[in-house]
């Protein structure tokens, strides 16, 4: 019955796994994985007060059962009960204190709190947990390959959490070995060179993310050709989303002005933007769902793509273009324009604006 009962929730297939959990109870009153198993379907299906009471009567009944415990705190949480939330998760770490689940749990719950700093001494004990037969010498946020094949989920949810806390909280060469391990890890588990993005869509979301993470963590560190790799396969996969694209063309530009490079930036910005060069700024409204920023970014991209590629003169009216738009307002964002269009209009032969653009743009980079 336990088996059906797993199986059943994971098929989302609730009204059986709840059948099932009941059997195993009718067979045996004290099973306390079935009234785990009865608490989440019930849990599932919305009923979340019959849930709480088969939860703390498998919590009773199985203590060591990390599952009872985290699936009790979440009845709480979904019941608005915030604190019972924390005080089962920490009751929990007692009763199972090996379980690097808990910790991990209880990390997240941090992250919503914007509690950092507990946050990652949680998701550091969860880790500790993972592997605590490393050596001292070993980096500290440090998840070995067999737990990734494992135990992917718990591997892949741990390290873009713990990356992501210790990138808030400014410790980048930390952040930047987990997600760039979990990142090498990924290209095993889930059968991918790194340089062939396109022969497979993954489906785990969180690898996505770590790799999405990994790439900016590179862009701030000035690693602009492993960034354009890795932001490479997250345009890949996140096709539809905006600012990765755009963090992949500035990756492109930084790494190395050449008209390759300057061709593919110019291909993906087309292809994800309005950046005719005829008609008002305000054209580009026709995509709703991107806002003014990416807009404005993309804009000023283009001009600096074109002009790389040697396109001087599209390049000039880009940036004429762009500063249209209503960044143009900030001091640095307009240095930025003008410099790239008195740099294009002096290789045009035209003094008066490259004049009139590097001027205004002098007293801009001092504010």
């Amino acid at each position: 019955f336990h088996d059906l009962s797993r199986c059943a929730i994971k098929a989302k297939e609730l009204q059986q796994a709840i059948n099932a959990s009941k059997k195993a109870i009718e067979l045996d009153g004290k099973d306390g994985i079935a009234f785990n198993l009865l608490g989440k379907a019930l849990l599932d299906s919305g009923e979340v007060k019959p849930a709480l009471e088969y939860l703390q009567k498998a919590t009773q009944l199985a203590p060591s059962s990390t599952s009872a415990w985290i699936n009790l705190a979440d009845a709480y949480k979904i019941d608005g009960e915030d604190s019972l939330f924390f005080n089962t998760l920490n009751a929990a770490i007692h009763a199972v204190p090996e379980s690097p689940e808990i910790y991990y749990s209880l990390g997240t719950a941090y992250v919503s709190k914007e509690s950092l700093t507990m946050a990652l001494d949680n998701f550091s004990k969860a880790i500790d947990q993972l592997h605590s037969s490393v050596s001292e010498n070993e980096k500290r946020y440090y998840i070995d390959e067999q737990t990734f094949i494992q135990n992917p989920d718990l591997a892949m949810g741990i390290s873009l959490n713990t990356g992501n806390t210790l990138k808030e909280l400014g410790y980048l060469d930390d952040a930047r070995f987990l997600l760039g391990h979990a990142y090498k890890i990924g290209t095993k588990l889930y059968g991918f060179k790194e340089n062939d993005n396109d022969s497979i869509q993954i489906k785990d979301k969180r690898y996505i993310e770590i790799a999405y993470s990994y790439g900016q963590i590179l862009m701030d560190s000035s690693e602009y050709s492993q960034a354009v790799e890795v932001l490479e396969f997250v345009v890949s996969q996140k096709r539809g989303a905006i600012q990765p694209k755009l963090d992949y063309v500035k990756s492109l530009l930084l790494t190395k002005p050449s008209n390759e490079y300057a061709e593919k930036a110019i291909d993906i910005l087309l292809g994800a933007f309005d950046l005719n060069l005829e008609g008002d700024y305000s054209e580009m409204d026709a995509y709703p769902s991107i806002s003014d920023e990416e807009k404005a970014e993309a804009q000023v991209l283009f001009a600096e793509a074109l002009a790389i590629s040697g396109d001087y003169e599209n390049a000039r009216d880009a940036f004429r273009k762009a500063l249209e738009t209503p960044f143009a307002k900030d001091p640095k964002w307009k240095a930025r324009v003008s410099i790239g269009l008195g740099r294009v209009a002096f290789v045009l032969n035209e003094p008066e604006m490259a004049l009139a653009a590097l001027q205004e743009a002098e007293p801009l980079q001092k504010v």
